[in-house]
């Protein structure tokens, strides 16, 4: 490896630290806002906003690691195994990200429902129905005994809730 390859090897790396900096922030960030049952219009629209910057700091790590795996071509293994620790980290946070905006998207779409029939006096329940439950094969080897647990549910169950 060359001067000029080992001084771009280094900087490449220091940024690579850089965006592994920027994932522990975010988690941090989760962490905290996971705490709280519902979060406000203006920490919904942060969180949202974070996330977009994390999906595009995904985008700019792929082609940083990309980089330094040509560079480093003799640690391959050990820049492939930083590579998949540092997607996951990403994998992770995003999806916790998204599924707490899917769950604060629902909670705010539940509560205009809720203050509309009540603002209208309507009595209607709420009700959320769910899907049948899947069934289990038990750890039994004996076929006698497991084939009442082959037949599938096709009951669904409702829950209500008042207004």
């Amino acid at each position: 490896m060359s001067l000029f390859e080992n001084q771009t090897l280094k900087d490449l790396i220091t940024k690579r630290s850089s965006v592994k900096g920027q994932i522990t922030r975010f988690k941090n960030y989760l962490d905290k806002i996971t705490k709280q049952a519902t979060l406000t219009t203006i920490e919904v629209a942060e969180l949202s906003l974070k996330l977009s910057k994390l999906e595009s700091q995904s985008v700019k790590y792929d082609e940083l690691q990309t980089q330094i795996e040509l560079i480093n071509s003799d640690n391959l293994e050990s820049e492939f195994d930083e590579r998949a620790g540092i997607e996951q980290d990403f994998i992770v946070c995003l999806a916790m990200a998204k599924t707490l905006l899917d769950q604060q998207n629902e909670i705010k779409v539940f509560d205009q429902d809720r203050r509309r029939r009540s603002a209208t006096n309507d009595t209607t329940h709420y009700c959320i129905q769910l899907k049948p439950l899947e069934p289990t094969m038990p750890k039994s080897k004996n076929m006698k005994t497991s084939l009442p647990f082959l037949k599938k549910s096709t009951r669904t169950m409702s829950y209500c809730l008042p207004p």
